[in-house]
């Protein structure tokens, strides 16, 4: 018992090691590519399709909540109304 404890802990301190190269790596390639000045092409080249679609639904849902509370119809509020 001790020592699958022992080894657990020990992959969670891996693991956060990976995390934190990986996030390291990371953010130095997206700074390189802003240096650079092709930093929208680096965000798109790492960005899915599902992920544009999902975000941008997501936003649209929030501008409709904001306009529903104050009141205020826009195209994103077309959907919802009578």
């Amino acid at each position: 018992m001790e020592k699958t404890v022992s080894q657990d802990s020990g992959n969670k301190g891996l693991l956060l090691s990976l995390h934190r190269a990986l996030t390291e790596l990371f953010f130095n390639a997206e700074n390189r590519a802003n240096e650079m000045g092709c930093l929208q092409d680096y965000l798109l080249s790492i960005t899915t399709e599902e992920q544009i679609s999902y975000y941008t639904a997501q936003a649209l849902k929030n501008i409709a909540a904001i306009s529903f509370a104050i009141n205020y119809p826009n195209s994103s509020t077309s959907l919802w109304a009578d």
